[in-house]
């Protein structure tokens, strides 16, 4: 398995499995199976969240893996949200048994007396600076964020004192965003993308539209592999660690076997974007899973999380 090294030293495994099968808590039992082939196949990064409620199935011998573990930002209420990080943080702890590799920030936006804050500032830096004290402790190597754009990342950066690690955001062959891996290179910030083969979207969905793409298939039969495969492939390539999530053991498999592409491969997959019909088709919007009302995505415009493209259709 291939790593990227984070500003901080460590190492975080290419390809990972994000823990998150589209229900709060429902689905342990089948995750906890799912786990345990991860495991066998090979996987060493599990990617866990506090509010995705299955840290508790992550009881895994600790000294061969990468635990990356969640901050539920929304989750909190503004008014005692500096009091709450420290305890969410030891609940994470507790759940999980061993020390944490990296923990994130995993939205920007709190709560107001049960609604969505729609202040990004102060709570956005004092959550952080906040994290950032977590490391004296020895309970967490590397912190980072999720969900953040130049725009946000920029609040953050002019303000705290430790430089995030990671960020954490949707990605994909019809969301490449390559304006924000390259600002988060020029700050020595590891994006990892979630969703990297289009996660509630899907790939194999988006191929099946009239008028679809197919250059991803096609590389695909060329190479003899899956879609997915390419589509992974494609992201360990550019510099991102991947996130996929199955609970398949044959797509486990696949999914962690990556495979060489042609920088005209490369190209090519990153022209898809661009298509037309692609843009039509709603494949290249970001966070069509959250509570999206038409001007707010979980409280917050998409100007004030800094997003330059729209939301997805709702699949």
């Amino acid at each position: 398995m291939s790593h990227f090294t984070l500003n901080t030293g460590y190492k975080i495994p290419s390809v990972g499995m994000g823990c998150w099968q589209g229900d709060y808590g429902a689905k342990n039992y089948i995750l906890e199976e799912a786990l345990l082939q991860a495991i066998e196949v090979g996987y060493r990064h599990f990617d866990t969240a506090l509010g995705f409620q299955n840290e508790q199935i992550s009881g895994i011998p600790r000294s061969e893996f990468f635990i990356t573990c969640k901050l539920e930002s929304f989750l909190m209420i503004k008014s005692d949200r500096i009091d709450s990080l420290t305890d969410r943080f030891q609940t994470s702890l507790n759940n999980l048994g061993f020390d944490i590799d990296l923990y994130l920030l995993h939205w920007l936006q709190s709560f107001v007396t049960g609604v969505h804050d729609a202040d990004p500032e102060p709570h956005l830096v004092e959550a952080w600076k906040e994290i950032e004290t977590l490391l004296v402790t020895g309970k967490v190597e590397s912190i980072g964020v999720s969900n953040f754009s130049p725009k946000t990342l920029d609040i953050l950066l002019k303000e705290v004192t430790v430089v995030p690690s990671v960020n954490q955001v949707e990605l994909h062959p019809f969301l490449p965003d390559n304006a924000l891996l390259e600002y988060c290179n020029s700050k020595g910030i590891h994006l990892s993308a979630y969703c990297p083969i289009v996660g509630i979207g899907k790939v194999l969905t988006a191929l099946e539209q009239p008028n679809a793409d197919l250059t991803i298939k096609t590389i695909a039969d060329c190479v003899g592999c899956t879609p997915a495969q390419v589509t992974l492939s494609c992201g360990v390539i550019r510099g991102t660690s991947v996130l996929p999530r199955t609970v398949t053991p044959s797509r486990m498999k696949e999914n962690i076997t990556l495979v060489n592409l042609t920088p005209e491969d490369g190209e090519a997959i990153d022209g898809i974007h661009k298509n037309d019909d692609t843009k039509k088709q709603g494949h290249n919007g970001r966070m069509s899973y959250t509570p999206w009302s038409g001007t707010t995505a979980f409280g917050w415009t998409l100007d004030q999380l800094g997003w330059d493209v729209g939301c997805a259709k709702k699949f």
